[in-house]
């Protein structure tokens, strides 16, 4: 090692002195901060770093640094690896900077002081030794050192670590120490299991909470801050869902397909999703699709879920359903309090079409739901076709519209089919509903598999803390639940002869008898009306099917022979022809007319059969004048 027999000014030599054991040796370094695993170049920790010197060897933190080969005045290379050791131990001791270590070329020889302590010299003999020059060995070996020496004894992969709860995520060490001994600071919030080689913990999260845990190794210490949330929610492996029609629509089955998701979904409380979008396409009976739902979940103190749920859509072909009753949801038409409005059963084999039509007359907003509840011990399946609208401030737009979209929808069978679990709930619509607006609609309701009954509730409720509780299968149901929603008429008119009147609604009347099967006017009940166009004369004769608005102002909605037919609002008594029919000399006709009298719309009108004007250039959307 070449060590002066003339120190620097102030220091004594050191003697060459022999130590018991010449193994290895532990030094305790007191080392000043500690820093992060991509820390660079940082300033050495306040902390203690095991400095070994064992054949020859001087390692820090079981890392080598150098190694002795030659004899330097006496001194074997063991023991000059021990003096090595002892004066890094005094110069850290003192709170030396190990950037202050430097080479120092000395004629042919070199020496390695720290700061303006000698370290060791390296001899042209040594430097012979190792194959190198007494510069460069010297610089590497200074290199080394100061490599090690400044840096951070503790590192770890995260400072800030996120666990969901009931997972692990694991740590990893690094440093110069590489490794920790023990962690304290779990409190019940996380487990901590370390690796075999103290390299590695594995965090595993017990319960919600924030915690700080210490590693350490020896004196030294480096935290992470931990904290344990529980995901938003949990995503479905698989959800499935059936519709029906003659297609089903594309908009419908991306919409039964997230609302097979969202009811598979296991959320926290106060979690909630956006889903979609989702590619659209129309289904065909008998044909499935699979399709990939987009979901993001999130809620307070909960970490947030993103993935893709997988859904097969069904559609399903369904037997022919009997005719069904009528769910009557008028009462109060003019809303001012919140609670239920109607309580109607359905039972297998019993199908039902429900019509609500009611307008806030509250002074504040509320939401008004329609609901199918399950009050049973074991599942049923139902399948609803819809007819519903936006708000209207004007009943009768609201009445129409809802009428014309359920219309559609039954004729070509456009439905889905929903899963009720045991005591459960699902909501079928959902009307947030400002001062003055009108909520319409109707639906078609069919339990297809179950045992037990479900009910069907309609009501209002506060929109931000609902409060209206579901029902029970024992509470009253509605007075307002009659035998038939459909009724069928015929009619012939005969050219020549008295014009044919069909009424379409009955007396609309006014009390308690309003409630009644004779007194609620027929809102929501389809007429299937069978024409036969009988024309006897010689000469050809025109026959017009005319709509009248018999009670007052009013739409009209039919199908007119397959044919879509609807009437603007029309006054009280105005005539609008709906359909011009030639018959021929001797001819007849027969045409099938399907409608129902609209909710905000005053009924009863009248459906009228007559001989049109010759000379008149009459065609269907002319309105008549007053006879």
């Amino acid at each position: 090692m070449g060590c002066s027999s003339k120190p620097p000014a102030g220091r004594q030599p050191l003697a060459p002195r022999r130590r018991p054991g010449i193994g290895e040796r532990l030094v305790l370094v007191v080392l000043l901060t500690s820093g992060a695993m991509s820390s660079a170049a940082a300033a050495p920790a306040s902390t203690g770093v095991p400095v070994t010197a064992a054949n020859a060897v001087v390692s820090i933190a079981g890392r080598p640094v150098l190694r002795f080969r030659t004899a330097l005045g006496g001194v074997p290379p063991d023991q000059r690896a021990d003096i090595v050791a002892l004066r890094l131990q005094e110069k850290l001791a003192q709170g030396a900077d190990p950037r202050s270590l430097r080479t120092v070329k000395e004629g042919r020889a070199a020496a390695v002081f720290f700061g303006n302590t000698l370290l060791l010299r390296v001899t042209p003999a040594e430097a012979r030794a190792q194959q190198s020059l007494p510069a460069a060995l010297a610089g590497l070996w200074t290199h080394r050192l100061r490599a090690l020496l400044t840096m951070p004894p503790l590192t770890v992969s995260r400072q800030q670590l996120t666990v969901p709860l009931g997972e692990r995520r694991s740590l990893t060490f690094g440093g110069l120490l590489r490794s920790v001994q023990s962690v304290s600071g779990e409190q019940g919030t996380v487990a901590v299991t370390l690796g075999a080689q103290g390299r590695s913990a594995s965090v595993r999260g017990l319960a919600a909470g924030d915690t700080r845990l210490v590693f350490a190794n020896g004196q030294a210490r480096i935290a992470v801050a931990v904290r344990v949330r529980p995901y938003a929610g949990h995503l479905p492996k698989l959800a499935e869902a059936a519709v029906t029609g003659r297609p089903a629509p594309a908009e419908l089955v991306e919409r039964v397909a997230i609302a097979a998701v969202k009811q598979a979904l296991s959320l926290q409380p106060g979690a909630s999703g956006r889903f979609g979008p989702v590619p659209r396409r129309s289904l065909r009976p008998g044909h499935y699709t699979r399709l990939a739902v987009p979901v993001r979940l999130s809620g307070p103190g909960c970490l947030p879920v993103a993935g893709k749920v997988p859904v097969v859509v069904r559609n399903q072909r369904l037997p022919a359903a009997g005719a069904p009753r009528l769910f009557y949801s008028n009462h109060p038409e003019r809303v001012k309090g919140y609670g239920t409005l109607f309580l109607g059963r359905i039972a297998a084999g019993q199908p039902a079409r429900l019509l609500y039509h009611h307008q806030n007359a509250m002074g504040r907003r509320f939401a008004l739901t329609v609901d199918l509840v399950n009050p049973g011990d074991q599942p049923v399946r139902l399948h609803v076709i819809e007819g519903t609208t936006r708000p209207f401030t004007d009943p009768m737009s609201a009445g129409h519209f809802a009428a014309r979209s359920f219309l559609r929808h039954q004729r070509a069978g456009i439905g889905y089919i929903t899963v009720l679990p045991p005591r459960s709930l699902v909501t079928i619509a959902h009307h947030l509903l400002p001062h003055g607006k009108v909520a319409s609609g109707l639906f078609g309701l069919r339990q297809l598999a179950g045992d037990s009954d479900c009910l069907v509730q309609v009501k209002v409720d506060d929109p931000h803390s609902p409060f209206v509780r579901p029902p029970e299968s024992s509470d009253q149901l509605s007075a307002t639940i009659f035998n038939s929603a459909v009724k069928p008429v015929a009619a012939v008119y005969e050219v020549g002869g008295q014009w044919s009147f069909i009424r379409l609604g009955s007396a609309n009347q006014r009390g308690p008898s309003r409630l009644s099967e004779e007194g609620f006017g027929d809102y929501g009940v389809t007429y299937d009306i069978s024409l036969t166009m009988i024309n006897p004369t010689e000469h050809a004769r025109k026959v017009g099917l005319v709509f009248e608005a018999a009670s007052g102002k009013a739409r009209g909605l039919f199908v007119v022979d397959g044919k879509t037919v609807e009437t603007r609002a029309l006054n009280a008594h105005d005539e609008l022809v709906l359909a011009v029919y030639t018959l021929p000399p001797g001819g007849m006709r027969n045409v099938r007319v399907t409608t129902l009298p609209l909710s905000g719309s005053a009924y009863p009108a009248r459906l009228v059969l007559r001989e049109l004007p010759r000379a008149a250039a009459i065609r269907p959307g002319t309105l008549l004048r007053p006879h």
